[in-house]
Order: C-alpha cells, then sequence, then structure tokens
C-alpha cells in the first residue's frame, strides 16, 4: 500500500500515544486524535492498529542494527568502536525517543516475531563481538565475561528511556561518555558535566 504523505505524522503519533498508554492500552482513536483527524482516515495510511506498532517499532530497530553493523566491523581499536556503539544507542534514543521506548516495552526480549528476535540477536551479538575484541586488546578489563558485560552495557542503555530526559541536565554527551568508562573500566577517564 502506497503511504500518503502524512505517513510520518501518524507514525509519530502512534509512537507518543503508544509510549503513553502503552499499545494494548491505545486506541486508533488516540492515534487519530493526537496527528489531528478522524479515525476513519488512518484507514488511508494502515490496515491496522499492529501495521501502526510495526511502522513504530521498525525505524529504531533497522536503524540501531544497521549502524552498529557498520561500526562493529569498521576500522578502529575496539574502545573507539565500543565508545561508537553507545554513541549510536543514545543517538538513536534522542533521535527516536517514543519510538525506542514502544519498542523496548512491547518488543524486546518478547517472542513477536521472527523479525524482531533477529534485530535483537544480531543487534547483542555485534556489540558483543566487539566487547570481546575489547577483553583481548586490553581495552576491556580482563576477566568479565563477554556475554554479562554485553548484555549490562544493553540493560543499562535502554534503561535510559525510563529515567533519562535527552533535553534535561545530563546531556547525550555525558550520557555516552559514563557508560562507555564503565563498561571500559577504571583505566578510562570518568567525564562529567
Amino acid at each position: 500500500m502506497a503511504r500518503p504523505s502524512r505517513w510520518d505524522d501518524v507514525v509519530r503519533a502512534a509512537g507518543k500515544v503508544f509510549r503513553r498508554n502503552g499499545f494494548a492500552g491505545s486506541s486508533l482513536e488516540q492515534v487519530a486524535e493526537e496527528v489531528g483527524m478522524w479515525k476513519g482516515s488512518l484507514y488511508n495510511y494502515i490496515s491496522s492498529k499492529d501495521d501502526l506498532l510495526t511502522a513504530v517499532i521498525a525505524i529504531p530497530a533497522e536503524r540501531l542494527t544497521a549502524e552498529a553493523r557498520e561500526i562493529a566491523t569498521g576500522p578502529g581499536d575496539p574502545a573507539e568502536r565500543l565508545r561508537e556503539i553507545v554513541r549510536c544507542h543514545v543517538d538513536v534514543l534522542v533521535d527516536n525517543y517514543d519510538f525506542v521506548a514502544v519498542y523496548l516495552q512491547e518488543v524486546a526480549g518478547r517472542d513477536i516475531g521472527a523479525q524482531w528476535r533477529a534485530y535483537d540477536r544480531e543487534y547483542a551479538a555485534l556489540v558483543e563481538q566487539v566487547v570481546r575484541e575489547g577483553i583481548a586488546s586490553g581495552a576491556v578489563p580482563s576477566g568479565r565475561d563477554p556475554r554479562l558485560t554485553t548484555m549490562t552495557l544493553l540493560g543499562a542503555l535502554n534503561w535510559l528511556t525510563r529515567w533519562w530526559d535527552p533535553a534535561g541536565d545530563v546531556g547525550p554527551d555525558v550520557v555516552t561518555a559514563q557508560i562507555a568508562d564503565i563498561v571500559l573500566g577504571s583505566s578510562a577517564p570518568v567525564r562529567t558535566g
């Protein structure tokens, strides 16, 4: 189905409504109200509420996976690439806060389909690859379990949607630096403000 020009507005509105109310607690009426149209007009853009969920969660999942793939296989030492992955994750969150929150709330860690499991697995595997390289190079303290370190890092990044306001006092640069510094260990300087 070809998407009319207001498609982006509809997806943004759905992201806000789904984040605020949860997917199950949201209605198409609420999405239509958020975007400023009649509920019936939404059907020019979608077939179902599930279509909107797919559109909302695909945005951060596709971007994060594609950018992590480039970083993990790209140049630079493991510490630099690990910092780039953290930066990428924070940037995706800043650029798509509602969409990321909906993805984490409605999809991550849940068995809702092969496509979403594939995104989660690939992203975690790419991060773990860089963590393993970091341990081998000494950039990440030796003795750390690569899987545990990866899951701890991803947990910290994903939890940002629960407590962090990107426009607040602690900006994206500080969050990126401090989370990366924690993973890289005590040899990395801790940055403030």
